[in-house]
Protein backbone atom coordinates (compact mmCIF):
# COMPACT_ATOMS: atom_id res chain seq x y z
CA UNK A 1 0.00 0.00 0.00
CA UNK A 2 1.02 3.49 -0.84
CA UNK A 3 1.01 6.27 1.30
CA UNK A 4 -0.14 9.89 0.10
CA UNK A 5 2.35 12.40 -0.79
CA UNK A 6 2.75 14.48 2.28
CA UNK A 7 1.44 18.18 1.68
CA UNK A 8 4.15 20.51 0.16
CA UNK A 9 5.92 23.11 3.18
CA UNK A 10 4.78 26.40 3.03
CA UNK A 11 7.00 29.11 1.30
CA UNK A 12 7.47 32.46 2.74
CA UNK A 13 6.07 34.02 -0.14
CA UNK A 14 2.33 32.92 0.73
CA UNK A 15 0.41 35.87 1.57
CA UNK A 16 -0.65 35.45 5.44
CA UNK A 17 -4.10 33.96 6.18
CA UNK A 18 -5.94 36.88 7.53
CA UNK A 19 -7.55 36.30 11.37
CA UNK A 20 -11.30 36.15 11.14
CA UNK A 21 -13.17 39.34 10.90
CA UNK A 22 -14.73 40.59 14.30
CA UNK A 23 -18.01 42.78 13.89
CA UNK A 24 -17.72 45.61 17.01
CA UNK A 25 -20.33 45.23 19.73
CA UNK A 26 -22.83 48.00 20.43
CA UNK A 27 -20.36 49.86 23.14
CA UNK A 28 -17.08 49.91 20.74
CA UNK A 29 -19.22 51.48 18.14
CA UNK A 30 -20.31 54.89 20.31
CA UNK A 31 -16.78 54.85 21.34
CA UNK A 32 -15.53 55.72 18.12
CA UNK A 33 -18.58 58.35 17.53
CA UNK A 34 -17.62 59.54 20.77
CA UNK A 35 -14.15 59.92 20.05
CA UNK A 36 -14.95 61.26 16.69
CA UNK A 37 -16.87 63.70 18.49
CA UNK A 38 -14.57 64.62 21.02
CA UNK A 39 -12.15 65.24 18.37
CA UNK A 40 -14.30 67.74 16.70
CA UNK A 41 -14.94 69.46 19.50
CA UNK A 42 -11.48 69.66 21.30
CA UNK A 43 -12.14 67.43 24.80
CA UNK A 44 -11.71 63.82 25.71
CA UNK A 45 -14.21 60.78 25.27
CA UNK A 46 -15.57 60.68 28.63
CA UNK A 47 -17.01 64.84 28.46
CA UNK A 48 -18.91 63.53 25.64
CA UNK A 49 -20.21 60.66 27.58
CA UNK A 50 -20.99 63.16 30.06
CA UNK A 51 -22.79 65.57 27.89
CA UNK A 52 -24.60 62.85 26.22
CA UNK A 53 -25.82 61.54 29.29
CA UNK A 54 -27.30 64.71 30.83
CA UNK A 55 -28.96 65.14 27.39
CA UNK A 56 -30.15 61.85 28.01
CA UNK A 57 -32.02 61.85 31.45
CA UNK A 58 -33.46 65.14 30.38
CA UNK A 59 -35.51 63.81 27.19
CA UNK A 60 -36.21 60.23 28.75
CA UNK A 61 -38.02 62.15 31.61
CA UNK A 62 -39.54 64.84 29.07
CA UNK A 63 -40.44 61.97 27.00
CA UNK A 64 -42.31 59.77 30.21
CA UNK A 65 -44.40 61.99 31.30
CA UNK A 66 -46.00 62.69 28.06
CA UNK A 67 -46.51 59.00 27.72
CA UNK A 68 -47.84 58.46 31.00
CA UNK A 69 -49.83 61.76 30.80
CA UNK A 70 -53.69 61.27 31.60
CA UNK A 71 -53.37 57.12 31.18
CA UNK A 72 -53.77 56.94 35.32
CA UNK A 73 -55.89 57.79 37.88
CA UNK A 74 -54.11 60.99 39.31
CA UNK A 75 -51.07 63.34 38.76
CA UNK A 76 -49.21 61.86 40.98
CA UNK A 77 -49.72 58.26 39.75
CA UNK A 78 -48.72 59.74 36.50
CA UNK A 79 -45.86 61.23 37.97
CA UNK A 80 -44.53 57.91 39.69
CA UNK A 81 -45.09 55.84 36.32
CA UNK A 82 -43.01 58.53 34.17
CA UNK A 83 -39.81 58.92 36.77
CA UNK A 84 -39.89 55.14 36.70
CA UNK A 85 -39.97 54.63 33.42
CA UNK A 86 -37.28 57.40 32.87
CA UNK A 87 -34.73 56.02 35.42
CA UNK A 88 -34.74 52.54 34.33
CA UNK A 89 -34.38 53.46 30.64
CA UNK A 90 -31.38 55.84 31.57
CA UNK A 91 -29.94 52.88 33.85
CA UNK A 92 -30.43 50.34 31.05
CA UNK A 93 -28.87 52.70 28.14
CA UNK A 94 -25.62 53.25 30.42
CA UNK A 95 -25.57 49.82 30.78
CA UNK A 96 -25.73 48.56 27.46
CA UNK A 97 -23.67 51.39 25.54
CA UNK A 98 -22.27 53.97 28.42
CA UNK A 99 -20.96 53.55 32.15
CA UNK A 100 -22.07 50.44 33.70
CA UNK A 101 -24.25 50.23 36.68
CA UNK A 102 -21.41 48.63 38.55
CA UNK A 103 -19.30 51.69 38.37
CA UNK A 104 -21.74 53.80 39.86
CA UNK A 105 -25.15 52.77 41.01
CA UNK A 106 -23.95 51.29 44.19
CA UNK A 107 -26.04 50.75 47.47
CA UNK A 108 -23.01 51.50 49.78
CA UNK A 109 -19.89 53.07 50.07
CA UNK A 110 -17.35 52.57 46.86
CA UNK A 111 -14.79 54.75 47.73
CA UNK A 112 -12.93 55.79 50.64
CA UNK A 113 -15.27 57.57 53.50
CA UNK A 114 -14.43 60.43 55.79
CA UNK A 115 -12.98 59.83 59.06
CA UNK A 116 -15.49 61.64 60.70
CA UNK A 117 -17.39 59.70 63.07
CA UNK A 118 -20.95 61.26 61.56
CA UNK A 119 -20.17 59.36 57.83
CA UNK A 120 -19.63 56.11 59.83
CA UNK A 121 -23.19 55.65 60.90
CA UNK A 122 -25.20 54.26 57.57
CA UNK A 123 -27.68 56.02 55.60
CA UNK A 124 -30.04 56.20 58.42
CA UNK A 125 -27.33 58.99 59.19
CA UNK A 126 -29.47 60.56 56.42
CA UNK A 127 -32.10 61.65 58.83
CA UNK A 128 -30.02 63.44 61.21
CA UNK A 129 -27.93 65.51 58.04
CA UNK A 130 -31.63 66.36 56.24
CA UNK A 131 -32.28 67.87 60.04
CA UNK A 132 -29.25 69.89 60.37
CA UNK A 133 -29.80 71.15 56.94
CA UNK A 134 -33.70 72.11 57.91
CA UNK A 135 -33.35 73.80 60.70
CA UNK A 136 -31.13 76.00 60.09
CA UNK A 137 -32.15 77.09 56.70
CA UNK A 138 -35.39 78.09 58.41
CA UNK A 139 -33.75 79.94 61.25
CA UNK A 140 -31.80 81.92 59.02
CA UNK A 141 -34.58 82.73 57.08
CA UNK A 142 -36.94 84.02 59.81
CA UNK A 143 -34.24 85.95 61.11
CA UNK A 144 -33.89 87.22 57.73
CA UNK A 145 -37.40 88.08 57.21
CA UNK A 146 -37.69 85.33 54.21
CA UNK A 147 -40.72 83.83 53.57
CA UNK A 148 -39.97 80.34 54.13
CA UNK A 149 -42.79 77.79 55.21
CA UNK A 150 -44.69 76.14 52.48
CA UNK A 151 -47.69 76.70 51.51
CA UNK A 152 -50.49 75.68 54.05
CA UNK A 153 -51.53 71.51 52.47
CA UNK A 154 -53.10 68.63 53.63
CA UNK A 155 -50.24 66.09 53.76
CA UNK A 156 -50.74 63.67 50.67
CA UNK A 157 -52.67 60.98 49.72
CA UNK A 158 -50.74 57.08 49.76
CA UNK A 159 -49.69 57.85 46.04
CA UNK A 160 -48.99 61.49 46.69
CA UNK A 161 -46.98 59.95 49.75
CA UNK A 162 -45.19 57.50 47.62
CA UNK A 163 -44.25 60.22 45.27
CA UNK A 164 -42.38 62.53 47.38
CA UNK A 165 -40.97 60.34 49.68
CA UNK A 166 -39.46 57.68 47.35
CA UNK A 167 -39.97 57.99 43.95
CA UNK A 168 -39.06 61.12 43.40
CA UNK A 169 -35.84 61.49 46.05
CA UNK A 170 -34.46 57.83 44.87
CA UNK A 171 -34.94 58.78 41.03
CA UNK A 172 -33.13 62.15 40.97
CA UNK A 173 -30.47 60.74 43.48
CA UNK A 174 -29.71 57.69 41.12
CA UNK A 175 -29.15 60.52 38.63
CA UNK A 176 -27.50 63.44 40.17
CA UNK A 177 -25.55 62.10 42.95
CA UNK A 178 -24.94 58.44 41.98
CA UNK A 179 -24.65 58.83 37.65
CA UNK A 180 -23.52 62.84 37.22
CA UNK A 181 -20.93 62.90 40.19
CA UNK A 182 -19.15 59.49 38.95
CA UNK A 183 -19.45 60.54 35.03
CA UNK A 184 -17.87 64.01 35.90
CA UNK A 185 -15.12 62.99 38.28
CA UNK A 186 -14.30 59.78 35.61
CA UNK A 187 -14.12 62.95 32.53
CA UNK A 188 -11.27 64.31 34.78
CA UNK A 189 -13.35 67.09 36.92
CA UNK A 190 -12.54 67.53 40.52
CA UNK A 191 -14.68 66.78 43.10
CA UNK A 192 -15.47 70.23 43.93
CA UNK A 193 -16.25 70.98 39.79
CA UNK A 194 -18.06 67.84 39.82
CA UNK A 195 -20.66 69.27 43.18
CA UNK A 196 -20.78 72.54 41.50
CA UNK A 197 -22.05 70.73 38.52
CA UNK A 198 -24.74 68.51 40.31
CA UNK A 199 -25.62 71.03 42.50
CA UNK A 200 -26.48 73.49 39.36
CA UNK A 201 -28.17 70.91 37.48
CA UNK A 202 -30.37 69.77 40.48
CA UNK A 203 -31.37 73.29 41.21
CA UNK A 204 -32.58 73.75 37.47
CA UNK A 205 -34.14 70.34 36.80
CA UNK A 206 -36.54 71.80 39.64
CA UNK A 207 -36.97 75.47 38.82
CA UNK A 208 -36.13 76.32 34.98
CA UNK A 209 -34.66 79.32 33.73
CA UNK A 210 -38.63 80.22 32.61
CA UNK A 211 -39.87 80.32 36.27
CA UNK A 212 -36.70 81.87 37.70
CA UNK A 213 -37.76 85.51 37.03
CA UNK A 214 -40.97 84.24 38.44
CA UNK A 215 -42.04 85.97 41.52
CA UNK A 216 -40.46 83.97 44.25
CA UNK A 217 -38.34 82.29 41.78
CA UNK A 218 -34.79 83.07 42.49
CA UNK A 219 -35.65 82.23 45.72
CA UNK A 220 -36.73 79.03 45.54
CA UNK A 221 -34.02 78.35 43.34
CA UNK A 222 -31.52 78.98 45.67
CA UNK A 223 -33.11 76.43 48.16
CA UNK A 224 -32.69 73.69 45.99
CA UNK A 225 -29.16 74.85 44.62
CA UNK A 226 -28.09 74.79 48.51
CA UNK A 227 -29.73 71.10 48.87
CA UNK A 228 -28.36 69.90 45.96
CA UNK A 229 -24.86 70.92 47.13
CA UNK A 230 -25.64 69.50 50.38
CA UNK A 231 -26.89 66.74 49.04
CA UNK A 232 -23.59 65.98 46.63
CA UNK A 233 -21.32 66.99 49.73
CA UNK A 234 -22.80 64.28 51.94
CA UNK A 235 -22.55 61.68 48.64
CA UNK A 236 -18.94 62.57 48.36
CA UNK A 237 -18.07 62.29 51.69
CA UNK A 238 -19.85 59.15 52.36
CA UNK A 239 -17.53 57.85 49.92
CA UNK A 240 -20.25 57.33 47.43
CA UNK A 241 -23.49 55.99 49.88
CA UNK A 242 -26.42 56.09 47.73
CA UNK A 243 -28.89 55.06 50.28
CA UNK A 244 -27.18 58.19 52.80
CA UNK A 245 -28.19 60.87 50.32
CA UNK A 246 -31.41 58.99 49.39
CA UNK A 247 -32.65 58.83 53.26
CA UNK A 248 -31.57 62.87 53.65
CA UNK A 249 -33.60 63.59 50.19
CA UNK A 250 -36.32 61.53 51.53
CA UNK A 251 -36.33 63.33 55.21
CA UNK A 252 -35.65 66.70 53.58
CA UNK A 253 -39.23 66.51 51.42
CA UNK A 254 -40.75 64.74 54.96
CA UNK A 255 -40.31 67.92 56.91
CA UNK A 256 -41.47 70.02 54.03
CA UNK A 257 -44.71 68.16 53.81
CA UNK A 258 -44.96 68.22 57.74
CA UNK A 259 -44.97 72.14 58.06
CA UNK A 260 -47.22 72.08 55.34
CA UNK A 261 -49.82 69.76 57.29
CA UNK A 262 -48.82 71.79 60.23
CA UNK A 263 -50.68 74.93 59.14
CA UNK A 264 -53.80 73.44 58.11
CA UNK A 265 -56.72 74.59 60.45
CA UNK A 266 -53.99 76.02 62.66
CA UNK A 267 -51.29 78.67 63.62
CA UNK A 268 -47.83 77.62 64.24
CA UNK A 269 -45.69 79.83 66.32
CA UNK A 270 -43.18 82.16 64.28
Amino acid sequence: MQLDDPPPPPTFNDPPTPPPQRSNGLRENIKELEATAANLIGVTPPWITTAFGCNLFVLLDFAAKQLTILTLPSPELDAIAARTLAVILFAAIQQIAFIPLREWLTLGPNKPRDPNPVFQNGPYAGVTFAFIFAVPLGTIAQLCGIPWLPEPKPFPAADGALLNLLVAPLSEEIFFRSWLLTAFEAAGGSQAAALIASTALFGLYHVPFGQVLAEGGSAKLLVYEALGAYLSFLYQRSGGSLPLAFVCHATCNLIVLGLAEAQVGSMLPF
